[in-house]
């Protein structure tokens, strides 16, 4: 199947928003464990890395896992995952921005992890 140009822009478009989202995010959060809780940048360039791989193979696993699944289920094949999905993506990226109301923030260790 061949997409035309229109097609290719307008996938493109929708790719670019998420892509720069994604960017920022990561921009932020090594700005933020670096100054603000004085995280180590070893550390910080690690814990950044590892979550990128992480996205990275879920992305497949998950794809996997929608495309096995039977198509006659009540939500469909994909809205089961962006129903439960989305609130757990909500709560990480909170949570990912305010660890020291959960955590100490007096040991590199348990800043990383």
């Amino acid at each position: 199947m061949y997409l035309t140009k229109k097609q290719k822009v307008s996938y493109g478009a929708c790719r670019f928003g998420t892509s720069i989202f994604m960017n920022m995010s990561s921009l932020a959060t090594v700005w933020i464990y670096n100054n603000h809780f004085a995280l180590n940048q070893t550390w910080n360039s690690i814990g950044n890395a590892v979550g990128k791989i992480v996205i990275a193979f879920s992305g497949f696993l998950f794809g996997y896992i929608s495309d096995i699944l039977p198509s006659n289920m009540k939500l469909g094949k994909r809205k089961f995952f962006i129903w439960t999905g989305a609130p757990a993506l909500v709560l990480s990226f909170v949570m990912l921005f305010i660890p020291h109301l959960f955590i100490p923030l007096n040991s590199q260790i348990a800043v990383f992890t």
